[in-house]
């Protein structure tokens, strides 16, 4: 017997046009179609990767989940949430749930602050954690992802790639431990992928 749970994370027919040229007047006469109608649902558990060209929309479909940017049309709903209806405020507390994880690591680290000021720099932002308990709570991320504690000093382009990406994780869920993320690997494929 199965039971039907709602998704994580549903999407449908999201879609995000920018404008290309505009009239004198400012009318747009072309549009580039970045995201084009998709949809998908995450369980809760699950992953799922959008995997693509270079410049095909999966980077935007992540900022359009979190409203990074606006989308043109299509529903997103988030833990039973319609998320494209949330007030600023709540938007806030949303994306200490989900975040992108960017295909490049350096696209996403501050090549001027420590690894450390960049993990901690969310729990001051959400006002969650202070002083010696932000420093443990930085340690205890970069234990979880198979970093040294001494990683917290480091510059992160003095950082092998793997350690640059497993330190763009723990931002990932720097005040809950339980988060859902939208990634954005870099693969050469336009098929989608989806495993548990």
């Amino acid at each position: 017997m199965t039971t039907s749970r709602e998704p994580l994370l549903e999407v449908e027919g999201l879609t995000k046009h920018f404008p290309a040229h505009l009239s004198l007047f400012g009318r747009v006469l072309t549009t580039v179609k970045a995201v084009d109608g998709v949809s998908f649902a995450v369980e809760a558990g699950e992953t799922l990767a959008l995997v693509g060209e270079s410049g095909c929309g999966k980077s935007t479909t992540g900022r359009l989940i979190l409203r990074l940017l606006e989308p043109t049309a299509g529903r997103i709903r988030f833990a039973g949430q319609d998320v494209r209806a949330l007030r600023p405020e709540d938007m806030r507390a949303l994306r200490r749930a989900i975040q992108i994880i960017f295909q490049d690591p350096y696209a996403s680290l501050n090549p001027r602050m420590t690894v450390g000021d960049i993990l901690a720099e969310p729990l001051q932002l959400h006002g969650l954690a202070k002083g010696g308990a932000r420093r443990a709570r930085v340690a205890e991320l970069l234990t979880l992802v198979g970093l040294r504690r001494s990683m917290a000093a480091a510059i992160p382009t003095n950082s092998q790639a793997g350690n640059a990406s497993a330190s763009a994780l723990p931002g990932r869920s720097p005040s809950s431990r339980g988060s859902s993320s939208a990634t954005s690997p870099s693969r050469r494929s336009t098929s989608r992928s989806r495993r548990r």
